[in-house]
């Protein structure tokens, strides 16, 4: 019916929105964690934590700067 349909689109575009919103959140964290990169020496003088998160930024860092290679 139409009120099941517009409610669909009601939850499509708040799970969107949510979506959209993690993703930038994460861009900036990746930003930030390449500017620390850039100094090396400052990076290697950081603690070696065993966090999942931090080694998933590294990781989608990479990701990105592969891709970024393949689309130049």
């Amino acid at each position: 019916s139409g009120k099941q349909f517009v409610r669909y689109i009601n939850m499509l575009i708040n799970d969107t929105t949510f979506l959209l919103d993690e993703s930038l959140e994460s861009l900036k964290r990746i930003h930030e964690v390449q500017e620390e990169m850039k100094n090396k020496e400052q990076w290697e003088q950081l603690p070696r934590v065993c966090c999942s998160a931090l080694l998933f930024f590294v990781i989608i860092i990479l990701f990105y700067q592969e891709l970024h290679g393949v689309l130049q």
